[in-house]
């Protein structure tokens, strides 16, 4: 029903995720992390409760060990849930219950996993794998969407992929970009077409943005030294 794929760039230390589903709003329950600390995609019989929860123990420092230990609790219903997290530093660790529905496809290497259930056969996430490792020299986001077109091209989603997302993490908390697709019968081509759009249009705002290194945003534009306005408080009625 999905295929994830998790990654970190060698280049910039960037985080990306990419998902494809049959069902509406993949991207939207999958995906979910915080630059500087990790992304994790949920999916198969999907609790949304897990990234944040994931999340909030791997910016704490907990051990990978002691998060899994602490899902059992958290989760009891660990065997319908297949999740994978990548960590700022590119480690990548998943679970796949046993009651995920099959056909289930998994391939891991450094910096990178790929995986999914309800496909149409054990070798698409391979497809992915070998996206991945064909596109070292290129970007993040079109190495990402080059895997997920690789990944359809060995099978795909046993019932069609309708739905898409991408989402980019840099050092701060908020994505750099956050791409989605609905109820689309060719959701990675048009998924593919926004990134072209976003990155022709929108980069230039999004390196404008508040960050660690210029906490009021809007680098390389000077602040004016005087005000006509008023800024305006207000707290309750």
């Amino acid at each position: 029903m999905t295929l994830s794929i998790l990654a970190r760039c060698p280049q910039t230390g960037h985080l990306g995720g990419i998902v494809a589903s049959h069902p509406m709003c993949s991207a939207a329950f999958v995906l979910r992390g915080i630059g500087g600390v990790g992304l994790v995609a949920s999916q198969a019989f999907v609790n949304p409760r897990l990234q944040p929860f994931i999340l909030s123990k791997l910016s704490s420092g907990t051990a990978l060990e002691e998060i899994f230990e602490a899902l059992q609790d958290f989760d009891p219903r660990l065997d319908l849930r297949q999740f994978a997290f990548i960590l700022d530093s590119g480690l990548v660790a998943m679970h796949s219950g046993y009651n995920v529905t099959e056909c289930v496809s998994l391939e891991m290497d450094d910096g990178f996993i790929a995986f999914g259930n309800t496909l149409k056969n054990s070798e698409v996430a391979k497809g992915a794998l070998i996206g991945w490792l064909d596109t070292k020299n290129e970007k993040l986001e079109d190495r990402l969407l080059h895997c997920l077109q690789l990944a359809e091209n060995a099978g795909g989603d046993s019932r069609g992929f309708r739905s898409a997302g991408l989402t980019i993490f840099g050092p701060e908390s908020y994505p750099l970009a956050e791409l989605r697709i609905d109820r689309s019968f060719s959701p990675i081509n048009d998924l593919k077409e926004n990134w072209i759009q976003f990155r022709e249009s929108m980069s230039e705002f999004v390196s404008l943005l508040p960050n660690k290194s210029s906490p009021g945003g809007l680098r390389g534009i000077e602040r004016p030294t005087t005000y006509e306005g008023q800024n305006i408080v207000r707290i309750g009625l």
